[in-house]
């Protein structure tokens, strides 16, 4: 995807009635934690459609950051990343 090839991609979908009530953030942050804790990734990437403002303000929230925009199904998709760094910056903020 992307260009990208072998890498560990965040994502989540959920039925409406769910939209709003926190389960992407929390969601978002179980999986990168596993991610970075148990499975010792360097690395996580995210893909939004640029019009989801939902989506593109969870990823941000919880610490990924655009590095481009690109097509995807004929779509511009945000193209996130979240380095391990940056991650443990965050939760030793939240210390």
């Amino acid at each position: 995807m992307n260009g990208f090839k072998n890498f560990y991609e965040l994502g989540y979908r959920f039925l409406p009635k769910y939209w709003g009530q926190g389960f992407a953030t929390e969601a978002a942050k179980a999986s990168i934690k596993y991610g970075f804790e148990k499975l010792k990734l360097d690395s996580i990437y995210a893909i939004a459609d640029v019009q989801n403002i939902a989506s593109n303000h969870v990823l941000q929230k919880v610490g990924f950051t655009i590095i481009e925009i690109f097509n995807y199904q004929e779509l511009p998709h945000n193209w996130l990343v979240l380095h391990n760094s940056v991650q443990a910056n965050i939760e030793g903020e939240n210390s």
